[in-house]
């Protein structure tokens, strides 16, 4: 059982954590910052969208950390992040069945255009 001083510990931690890896990044130059930034994009990117990797197979296969970076990242907002992201598919499949669902006339052209139109 999680004790209410079990949970305080967590938060503690993980908000010194936090501030470590923020003072980490503000220590980065610009140049820096954005390197970091975009070598990150480039794997995420492989990682979500190139070969729609799980949670733990981006961490692990696409970033190379071990499973001690699960709840860190998990903490930092990371697996959230991962949950929310959908292929053009699956946005085309749930708007599908949301113009079903509704009984509403939209062709398949119509919502390909409305996905298109707003770069999704």
């Amino acid at each position: 059982m999680i004790t209410e001083e079990m949970s305080q510990t967590f938060n503690n931690a993980f908000l010194e954590l936090e501030k470590e890896q923020e003072a980490f990044w503000n220590g980065l130059s610009e140049d820096e910052q954005l390197s970091a930034f975009c070598a990150i994009c480039r794997r995420l990117f492989d990682g979500e969208l190139e070969n729609r990797r799980s949670y733990r197979g981006i961490l692990y296969d696409v970033m190379g950390f071990g499973p001690g970076a699960y709840v860190p990242a998990q903490v930092a907002g990371f697996l959230e992040l991962h949950n929310s992201i959908f292929t053009k598919d699956q946005l085309v499949e749930l708007i599908t069945n949301f113009v079903n669902e509704q009984h509403l006339s939209v062709s398949d052209e119509q919502i390909s255009d409305f996905i298109r139109k707003r770069h999704l």
